[in-house]
């Protein structure tokens, strides 16, 4: 049997051959991949874990399902769909479509927690299924083990909202329009019962139906009413993101003036799409939405680094700008990842209940101290709740920003002070807890100038404008850069401006900075160019900074529809395209700040703000019990720089890398059975394709591994080294690539055609200097440096080796063209500059020719190849012509008739008689002879002698016969044999009359 297929794949032709060994190779690779996939990757459960999403998927509301998944996506994506050895995926359980979707959440056996949406109006499920949930939001009523909420409930934040209007912003009058549900009214209620603690209360309210072609009528009511009234103060908007765009749009229809307040609905994405579509009102949204204050669990001019490097992902791959739905979905998917990860370290062998497991991770996070980081802040369940403090948002045009001033939650259990802090207006009591009253300084950066980066030192020169408004009596621009190479001081402002409400001051600043101090992880040769700093005394609670995203245009947002296309392979491979960038890369890239570092791209740029401990330097206002934290705001700029140029590794998946390295290494092992046994020049050329295409492969691949690895447990230097390792492998492949081919496509065939072997010396030769010139590309592009005067160094090392060396070089190069042209073989009689001979040996530094005698002469090949060369043997005989000179008194008829008998009676070996006759008459000093021709051809150049030796014998005995006697040959006539110089000279014989 397989002696059969054996002979049947012989019989096949060549290229039949090779596909079928390539797909036995490839039958072989996935095998391999298929068991390195089994015992590496494949976790013990077959199936993947599902993380549910219980939230509306249809519907008017489908937009928050859509929105919640596309959160938890983010981060699944971050973390490659897997924790330890589990796979996880996500699990849509739509609420619109089925009610009971938590429970059908909690049958599902593979679904380990679930992620709720808060509850809409209507919505609301029975309580207690044993499954972990985490909410969004609170409902202000569950309490049960298996629930975690990641912000604050509804009546919290209304009763939140509440303190802030009345002693912040100072509004004695608000109305409210709500929608007409228990839940909504309960909120109002809140709303209103902690206004008249502070001895005011709501003036008017306005309940509508919650949905439908009523909802409008009804809210037109309103207005009417709020118009004809002329009602002052503030108007709060309950409800769902559409009431409230449908609410504003019709106020501004009955140009009413009123400042609006509102709660997290009114911070979604889905809010300002709504009010576009709805308006009708003269003039732009913007307009209207204008100073409307709300509340919400997140502001991205507040967010951390890493919140704002999921907004630019989130922003590339979805085509709009994520919400604070979003971003509470991407950290409960990280919540439930992080204690399934704790619930591994416990139990390493396995899991018994993961849900069980899960519930104890999350009850192990109480206290900051234990918390994890997430995108809104710290995760930690003081309870059952989540204590993320709510910011407070307005909306400048239709952009979102932080309000001038914050309520901070006091977390320090010894501060003593509070009636003090009470009296000063520094504090505030708020949803049963004390809360700092924290002013806000809006802080700019413009980068004008990046220069000098130094990868060695890992610094950078920059040039930056930086500004500040704020308001109050605080100096927000005393701050400390954490990451300048030398202190910087703010001296004098370049621009100063003050009025009864803001100030404003601006400075250029110039320093030199250390790079890649950002805590965000970034992709391997990526450098993160930053400016951070923070204030030098005042800490978090007395002084935040946020980010001026208006005064640095930074307003426009990724708000288009949803499904714009991802990124295409082109795209990938040169990187994001620029009609994906976010605003301050579009701005960066207008204004050339990389200009003075060639070479460079931006690969991303953010602007953020975070919270760090630092040290106070023993400042008392720190120091002793009752005091607290020292915590800063701190502002960081970071702008992200990669190389110039193609990446062949961004197209290719992680999870595919390995399976590459399989098939690489598969195709370079068949490569090397090809070569193992001569099979001609087309094996040769498949086994040369075959490396083209898996040593490159195997290299991209395995270096990829490799440098993740490096980058995520080697550190920084440790990358570096093996990225460097990686490089010089690349140029070192080429050159083995490129002499291979040599050797197939150049010394092969030349050695195929001239039958003798390339000179070893000189092999190593051309070899070497693809190797040197594979040097000079390490020195230069690796490791980045100047080989001018290596070059320089080299060319003059190479001009003495060359002229020692030169004669030799000559012969050699010589001796290729004699291979190639071929003027004549070994064998052959030639007659070089006069010396005859038979070529007896050709190499490439000589030729020898066997002369007469046996004497071997060696030419060099310099010296054959510029003379001239005659080759007796490509005519196919020799010529073996005799002359001779004859009486002019003998009439002619007679000679050429003696002649003819003579060559009759010769037996000599084989010649052909081309002609026998007489060429004239000659004087030849004084002495008068006819001259005679016996024109011979002789098969081989010994007989030529021995030929006319016989000839000349019978053509003595003819003219003796005939009575014609030998006579001296006339004077000046030579006797001697000789060759002329196309077939030798004829040898001349005198006969005389008798």
């Amino acid at each position: 049997m397989i002696q059969s297929i054996v002979a049947r794949i012989r019989a096949l032709p060549r290229r039949g051959r090779f596909a079928v060994f390539l797909a036995i190779t490839c039958v072989v690779a996935a095998l391999a991949s298929a068991a390195y996939w089994v015992i590496m990757v494949r976790p013990p459960d077959t199936k993947p874990l599902a993380i549910g999403i219980v939230a509306p998927f249809s519907g008017p509301d489908a937009h928050l399902g859509a929105t919640m998944r596309a959160g938890a996506e983010g981060w699944l994506r971050s973390v490659d769909g897997r924790v330890g050895k589990h796979r996880l995926e996500l699990r849509s359980f739509d609420i619109a479509a089925r009610p009971d979707a938590l429970r059908a959440a909690e049958a599902d056996a593979d679904v380990i927690a679930v992620i709720e949406a808060p509850a809409l109006a209507g919505g609301a499920e029975a309580q207690g299924p044993a499954i972990p949930r985490l909410r969004l939001a609170a409902d202000g009523g569950t309490t049960d083990e298996w629930t975690f909420s990641l912000s604050a409930s509804p009546d919290q934040e209304a009763r939140f909202l509440a303190n802030y209007v009345r002693n912040v912003v100072g509004e004695k009058l608000i109305s409210i329009i709500l929608p007409d549900t228990a839940e909504d009214a309960a909120m109002a209620e809140e709303f209103d019962a902690t206004l008249r603690r502070f001895g005011t209360r709501v003036v008017y309210r306005w309940a509508v139906p919650p949905d439908g072609e009523a909802r409008r009528t009804g809210l037109k009511a309103a207005a009417e009413e709020i118009a004809s009234r002329q009602v002052a103060g503030a108007l709060l908007i309950l409800g769902s993101p559409d009431l409230a765009a449908e609410a504003v749009a019709v106020m501004a229809e009955a140009k009413v003036s009123n400042r609006i307040i509102g709660l997290r609905p009114m911070a979604t994405t889905r809010f300002r799409d709504r009010l576009r579509a709805v308006w009708t009102a003269p003039g732009s949204p913007s307009a209207m939405l204008n100073n409307t204050l709300i509340t919400t669990p997140l502001l991205f001019d507040t967010s951390s680094v890493e919140a704002q490097a999921f907004r630019s992902v989130f922003e590339a791959t979805h085509g709009f700008t994520p919400d604070w739905r979003a971003m509470l979905a991407h950290d409960g998917a990280l919540a439930i990842g992080q204690a399934l990860a704790a619930a591994d370290r416990r139990a390493p062998a396995a899991i018994g209940d993961p849900r069980a497991a899960i519930r104890q991770g999350m009850r192990q996070w109480r206290s900051p101290e234990t918390a994890i980081a997430g995108l809104a802040g710290p995760i930690f369940f003081d309870g059952s709740n989540n204590p993320l403090p709510t910011l407070v948002g307005v909306y400048n045009g239709d952009s979102l920003i932080a309000a001038p001033v914050q309520l901070t939650p006091i977390r320090d259990q010894g501060v003593s002070d509070y009636l003090e802090q009470l009296r000063a207006g520094r504090m505030l009591y708020v949803n049963d807890r004390f809360m700092y009253r924290t002013n806000l300084a809006t802080v700019g950066i413009r980068l004008n100038k990046a220069t000098n980066l130094n990868h060695g030192a890992r610094t950078v020169d920059l040039e930056f404008v930086v500004w500040f408004r704020w308001r109050g009596d605080s100096v927000p621009s005393d701050i400390v850069f954490d990451n300048a190479v030398t202190p910087i001081r703010l001296g004098t402002p370049d621009r100063s401006e003050d009025n009864d409400q803001e100030h404003y001051r601006a400075w250029r600043v110039r320093g030199t900075f250390f790079l890649n101090t950002s805590p965000i992880r970034r992709p391997f040769g990526v450098d993160s160019i930053g400016i951070s700093f923070r204030h030098a005394t005042l800490a978090v609670n007395n002084l935040m900074y946020v980010s001026d995203v208006i005064g640095m245009d930074l307003a426009r947002a990724g708000d288009a529809a949803m499904g714009k296309p991802s990124p295409t392979w082109l795209e990938r491979l040169v990187g994001i395209s620029r009609d994906r960038a976010s605003p301050l890369v579009s701005q960066l890239e207008s204004d050339g700040v990389l200009a003075g570092i060639p070479g460079s791209a931006i690969h991303d740029a953010f602007m953020s703000q975070d919270v760090v401990a630092a040290s106070t330097g023993g400042d008392p206002r720190y120091i002793g019990y009752g005091k607290p934290d020292a915590r800063f705001s701190r502002i960081a700029f970071d702008l992200l720089v990669k190389p110039e140029g193609i990446d062949p590794a961004r197209l290719l998946p992680k999870d595919a890398l390995p399976y590459i390295a399989i098939f690489a290494v598969a195709g370079a092992i068949l490569a090397r059975l090809l070569d193992r046994r001569d099979r001609g020049h087309v094996w040769r050329i498949y086994s040369l394709v075959l490396r083209l295409v898996a040593w490159p492969a195997l290299l991209l691949s395995v270096g990829t591994m490799v440098l993740d690895y490096a980058v995520t447990d080697g550190g920084t230097s440790t990358a570096e080294g093996i990225n460097l390792a990686i490089k010089a492998l690349g140029w070192i492949i080429g050159a083995m690539l490129v002499t291979m081919a040599v050797e197939r496509f150049l010394w092969a065939p030349l050695e195929m055609t001239s039958g003798r072997k390339i000179p070893t010396v000189f092999r190593v030769l051309v070899t070497l200097i693809f190797f040197v010139l594979a040097g000079f590309g390490i020195i230069a592009f690796v490791l980045g440096r100047d080989v001018t005067s290596l070059l320089a160094t080299s060319g003059l090392l190479t001009f003495i080796i060359g002229l020692a060396i030169q004669s030799n070089l000559r012969d050699i190069f010589s001796g290729i063209m004699l291979n190639v042209e071929r003027p004549f073989a070994i064998g052959d009689f030639v007659r070089i500059n006069g010396l005859s001979g038979e070529v007896a040996d050709i190499s490439w530094r000589t030729t020898r020719l066997l002369a007469g005698k046996g004497h071997l002469v060696s030419l060099p090949n310099g010296m054959v190849v510029g003379a001239k060369i005659e080759n007796l043997t490509r005519a196919g005989h020799f010529s073996a012509d005799m002359f001779v000179h004859v009486d002019p008194a003998v009439p002619p008829e007679r000679v050429i008739e003696l002649l003819g008998k003579a060559l009759e009676t010769v037996k000599a070996p084989a010649f052909e008689l081309e002609v026998v006759g007489m060429t004239g008459v000659e004087n030849k000093e004084g002495s008068w002879a006819a001259r005679y021709i016996v024109a011979l051809n002789v098969a081989k150049k010994k007989h030529v002698s021995f030929a006319r030796g016989m000839i000349w014998r019978a053509i003595w005995t003819q003219f003796a016969e005939a009575g014609l006697t030998a006579a001296l040959a006339p004077q000046g006539v030579p006797t001697g044999p000789t060759f002329s110089a196309t077939h030798g000279t004829p040898e001349p014989l005198a006969i005389a009359a008798g």
